[in-house]
């Protein structure tokens, strides 16, 4: 290489403080985020080196979805987990309309029932990628999950940790983690995720042109998803029979939500539980008296805190939902439900 071209692309590299122009002409909807972000000179979330090659991309997806895939090499491998598979408790899609705050339970009940989507214990895997934190909040102090603490800002580390201690599955293989962080990369949010306007985004082109305005475009980028999602235990109520208590009254059509998208996909015949409930009205409502059973059958302690291990049943075990998955006002919505069942006269 002649040496003035050498010093040009050395100069600009940035190596002697010239920034190097970059093109946003040809940013679209489907621009991935982190695209962006690195050609405003930040890092994103996550480093690069998850660029995903196909291969890996299917790989990762069978994991994903199936628990199993066949080695690069064609053998074949163990389950990861004997219990879980990750889409038991996560999506893959996005699963509410705005993607940067809390939405109320009726808007994202019905953007799941849109969308086909489940309600699961776990954050969707969407913009997983693009997230700067991982097992925040309450999951951190669990009892005997000291190790969160840990994988907060590595999202290999939490990959590897959910897959031993959550789904309590083997130690991922190398190819394995992998091919799981290249699925993963294929699900991060692009620009179109993010619901900007066309003129946010040919102001944002604009912008971009401009080094020292590139700062402030990060941050107004970052406040149109989360780069964290908190995780909060919920407290069982002191008196079950008066349940939570709230003030406002139990709304029947989201607790019918709430059993569909959430409890029969665990608990239905095809469920990962070995657990499954009669979707009849009479079992229904028979089920619903466990909101006021003692001890550990008690509904209220299974939903927030999920189940113990059984010697019986291996390590299985049903994860809890934080405040933030399944909220007071659903638990009393799902209550009320369940217990009309038993009243309602039978379908036609």
């Amino acid at each position: 290489m002649p040496l003035p071209l050498r010093l040009f692309l050395l100069v600009c590299a940035g190596l002697t403080g010239c920034t190097p122009r970059i093109d946003p002409s040809g940013w679209t909807a489907s621009t991935p985020l982190a695209e962006v972000l690195r050609a405003l000179s930040h890092s994103g979330a996550q480093p690069p080196g998850f660029a995903p090659d196909p291969d890996q991309v299917l790989r990762g997806h069978e994991l994903v979805f199936t628990g199993r895939a066949s080695a690069p090499d064609g053998s074949a491998r163990s389950p990861l987990s004997a219990y879980f598979v990750c889409v038991d408790c996560h999506l893959t899609a996005r699963e509410q309309p705005d993607q940067a705050h809390p939405v109320d339970d009726a808007a994202r009940l019905a953007w799941l029932e849109r969308d086909h989507l489940l309600l699961l214990p776990g954050n969707t895997l969407a913009g997983v990628t693009d997230r700067a934190a991982f097992f925040q909040g309450d999951w951190a102090s669990r009892p005997g999950w000291e190790p969160a603490a840990g994988v907060r800002a590595d999202l290999r580390r939490a990959v590897r940790f959910c897959a031993t201690r959550v789904a309590r599955g083997r130690p991922l293989e190398d190819w394995e983690e992998s091919a799981i962080l290249a699925y993963l990369t294929s699900l991060q949010w692009r620009l179109g995720d993010l619901d900007l306007t066309a003129n946010e985004v040919s102001t944002l082109k604009t912008a971009a042109l401009d080094p020292a305005r590139h700062s402030a475009l990060v941050g107004q980028l970052q406040t149109r998803y989360r780069l964290a999602l908190p995780g909060t235990f919920g407290k069982v109520p002191t008196d079950p029979a008066g349940g939570f208590g709230l003030p406002s009254a139990p709304n029947p059509q989201n607790g019918a939500r709430v059993w569909r998208l959430s409890c029969l996909h665990c608990h239905g015949p095809d469920g990962a539980s070995a657990t499954h409930f009669k979707d009849r009205p009479k079992d229904i409502a028979e089920l619903a008296r466990r909101f006021t059973a003692p001890g550990p059958e008690n509904l209220y302690q299974i939903l927030r805190h999920g189940t113990p291990s059984h010697p019986d049943r291996g390590s299985a075990v049903m994860p809890g939902f934080t405040r933030e998955r399944l909220s007071d006002a659903m638990i009393e919505d799902l209550r009320f439900w369940m217990e009309q069942q038993g009243t309602s006269p039978p379908p036609p």
